[in-house]
């Protein structure tokens, strides 16, 4: 894997390039980043953000005959493998690192390891695996989300959900609870052993675009069309901070990983990634 930037056009690379195919993750953009100490005690401490962001894409070129439309991607088992989903219902997992294995490049042995099918014939649109990588989560187009058990290729669970598009999926730390959000303004947990609803979180006026958990699962961060990033502690299943810098939409947040006191860092339709350090629990 390689991360490359070209300082006048702000482009970064981050790819595998091996002897019959290359993953390419390539993000572009011109911006300017800049930190401040504005603090308000209602909304969290704006840390810095990167602005005018241009675009982002991701491209997935195989030494294969076939063509794979592809919406979603990540990489899996310590980034040896990607899994994609498609407009048809089914996700591809691929193996990355087809050229240290005993199959010859000559071979044209393809680097696609299985098919996982949800048996409906709509859009994925958000993926997430357990810590693991044993399990498999996929959220679709008309509210729907699946589990798979990746050992097996087995199809684990059906969640008939939400009522409108599923827009991301996590799975929590112990790979028990799985959390989702939609466009029907809800964030979902449900338990995978049990195949159950557990809890709803409700508050968002807008769309819920995006979420992410940290410390241990007892915080959620949601991202929503309604301008605001809210924080939920998922043990009082109570929002305990909501995050608003601007009147535009916030369209994805992420939590840093391995703190005790993560910050959190949003994007959203304003072409800013804004960066926060929330409340400790």
């Amino acid at each position: 894997m390689l991360c490359r930037r070209n300082n006048k056009n702000m482009v970064y690379l981050i790819y595998h390039t091996l002897s019959s195919y290359t993953f390419l993750l390539i993000t572009t953009f011109s911006s300017t980043l800049f930190s401040t100490t504005t603090r308000d005690a209602n909304e969290g401490e704006l840390l810095g953000l990167i602005k005018d962001l241009d675009y982002a894409f991701v491209s997935l070129h195989l030494n294969t005959p076939q063509t794979l439309d592809a919406w979603k991607a990540k990489f899996i088992n310590n980034d040896s493998m990607a899994i994609c989903g498609s407009d048809k219902g089914v996700l591809t997992v691929w193996d990355l690192g087809l050229e240290n294995s005993d199959k010859a490049p000559s071979t044209n042995a393809s680097p696609m390891v299985s098919i996982l099918d949800t048996t409906k014939k709509q859009l994925i649109n958000c993926i997430s695996s357990s810590s693991a990588d044993s399990i498999v989560a996929a959220g679709n187009s008309v509210g729907n989300i699946y589990t798979f058990d990746l050992s097996t290729n087995q199809l684990l669970n059906e969640f008939i959900a939400h009522s409108d598009i599923v827009r991301d999926v996590a799975i929590g730390k112990n790979s028990n609870l799985l959390y989702s959000c939609s466009d029907d303004k809800r964030i979902l947990v449900y338990d995978i052993r049990h195949k159950n609803a557990v809890m709803s979180l409700q508050g968002h006026k807008g769309w819920v675009m995006g979420i992410s958990l940290c410390l241990d699962d007892r915080l959620l961060a949601s991202a929503s069309s309604d301008s605001t990033s809210n924080l939920w502690d998922l043990r009082s299943k109570s929002c305990v901070q909501s995050l608003s810098t601007s009147p535009s939409e916030v369209w994805n947040v992420s939590f840093e990983q391995s703190s005790d006191a993560p910050r959190l860092a949003s994007v959203g339709e304003d072409s800013l990634i804004q960066f926060y350090k929330p409340i400790s629990l």
